[in-house]
């Protein structure tokens, strides 16, 4: 009886405890596909580009023949409005939840050739109505004067050469923007600016929400380093992935000031002492307490979480197989997001794994809940 009604009270805490718990637990995005924080599928927004919102709403990125359609689809999956652009590596939506920014391109003539010109738009999220736009093409000629020559054309990687009914394919590329961040608010010397963008060829730009260039910053000058992932962090500093560059062709996550230009941190060696390399995309996330998440997909789709001594906390890889090479499928960002950040759509899938979830996570529970602290 006794035994009964003690399992009766520990089931009892547990339950109560579980919401309380799930609050701390996290989940991770790697673009259109969640997973928990083991890395098992939650669910997969099956589209070439994602947004998951907090209101249970869904921005969709499809691309089919080369044509590319927006999507912004309600909590129950269906169409609220449709947009056509070419939308090239990522989407983002503002610190308000009102506007989507995104890139697009153009075709321009650059000294007798054609070439790609990197094209950032925002729309309105309510209405998908175009709220500002802005295209590297009209700040060409300033690029050139600070770089001290015509800047050399780019041959655009397979994958990057996108055939269109308006654009036609696209070889040659003038920069090769690949990442926007939000700007933390309340950043000295950021408040009144929104967004950063990467131009993966050297340099960084900065935005306000309706597009206003602010000011650049230029990473290298000597215009042969590929680099990811431009952001912020809370101390006013750039955090940047560089892929590669000049002098070495590994990998590095590396912050610099941007007052001084100083480097301030730079990480080249996984937990184990060897390089790591991406050549191709480029993900890292800085934490609160100094740990940090980067990914290394020499080997296919992987990524490693560091606490702040450089000690490896956990490492995965994607758990589906890209069948072109058999490797772990590879991704463009990946982001860990807090539970309570989640939509409440996300929300319900996490509570549906309840069963499993207590039996993985019973121990933490009974000591941090507590059936310690109440029991006994």
């Amino acid at each position: 009886m006794l035994v009964t009604l003690l399992m009766g009270i520990s089931l009892f805490l547990i339950h109560n405890n579980f919401k309380k718990f799930r609050r701390i637990s996290s989940v991770y995005v790697l673009d259109c596909a969640i997973f928990d924080s083991d890395m098992i599928p939650l669910m997969n927004g099956a589209a070439n580009m994602c947004v998951y919102m907090k209101s249970g709403e869904m921005i969709k990125y499809i691309e089919t023949n080369g044509d590319g359609d927006i999507f912004l689809l309600d909590a129950n999956g269906l169409i609220k409005w449709k947009k056509s652009y070419l939308v090239h590596h990522t989407m983002k939506i503002s610190h308000d939840g009102k506007r989507l920014f995104f890139f697009s391109m153009e075709k321009r003539d650059y000294r007798g050739v054609e070439a790609k010109f990197d094209k950032i738009i925002a729309l309105d999220i309510a209405t998908g109505k175009e709220a500002g736009s802005w295209n590297v093409f009209d700040i060409k000629d300033q690029l050139e004067a600070e770089y001290g020559q015509a800047l050399p054309l780019k041959k655009s990687s397979p994958s990057y050469n996108k055939e269109n009914k308006k654009i036609g394919e696209i070889i040659n590329e003038y920069t090769h923007f690949n990442s926007i961040n939000l700007i933390p608010t309340n950043i000295d010397g950021f408040l009144n600016e929104e967004i950063i963008v990467n131009s993966g060829r050297g340099f960084v730009l900065f935005f306000n929400r309706d597009l206003k260039l602010s000011r650049k910053f230029w990473v290298d000058r000597i215009w042969n380093v590929n680099t990811h992932d431009a952001q912020i962090t809370k101390d006013g500093n750039l955090l940047i992935y560089k892929n590669w560059d000049l002098n070495t062709r590994n990998s590095s996550l590396e912050v610099i000031s941007i007052n001084t230009h100083e480097l301030l941190w730079k990480y080249e060696l996984d937990p184990d002492g060897q390089s790591f390399k991406s050549s191709k995309f480029g993900s890292v996330q800085l934490f609160d307490d100094s740990s940090f998440l980067y990914s290394d997909m020499d080997k296919g789709g992987h990524f490693t979480v560091v606490d702040s001594d450089g000690k490896k906390l956990s490492s995965f890889y994607f758990p589906q197989l890209d069948p072109r090479d058999n490797l772990a499928q590879t991704f463009h960002t990946i982001r860990r997001v807090k539970f309570e950040d989640l939509s409440s759509e996300v929300q319900g899938v996490l509570d549906k794994n309840l069963d499993r979830f207590l039996l993985k996570d019973f121990y933490k529970i009974f000591v941090t809940g507590g059936l310690i602290t109440t029991i006994f």
